[in-house]
């Protein structure tokens, strides 16, 4: 099983193109990275950064599609997966302390290495 869930880690703003780095669900500009984790809690792949007005399912789509025999656990900003990818399952809030833990872990890694 992959879980699979986008991060958004805040930026400064841009000089330029501001209104695509704009992300209006956290209200700042920001990167967003998808990261796919199995069911061991291991990061299996992470998508280089987007600019934060980029929808999830959007970066999903640009990336190698999970092997169709594995499951596959997003949450509501992948619906439309199931064309995609047949064994997905759609969660309307996926509360995985690991994958929590993995993301604060991550965007600390990237404020550390801003400065």
């Amino acid at each position: 099983m992959l879980i699979i869930d986008a991060t958004e880690q805040a930026i400064e703003r841009p000089k330029k193109k501001q209104k695509t780095y704009y992300s209006e669900k956290k209200k700042s500009h920001t990167i967003k990275t998808e990261i796919r984790v199995n069911d061991k809690g291991r990061i299996v792949q992470i998508s280089k950064s987007y600019p934060g007005s980029v929808h999830d399912f959007k970066i999903f789509k640009q990336q190698e599609f999970p092997p169709s025999e594995s499951k596959a656990l997003v949450d509501s900003g992948y619906q439309g997966i199931d064309k995609y990818h047949k064994r997905s399952l759609l969660q309307q809030k996926i509360i995985i302390p690991c994958l929590q833990k993995l993301v604060l872990r991550l965007n600390m890694l990237f404020v550390i290495l801003r400065l």
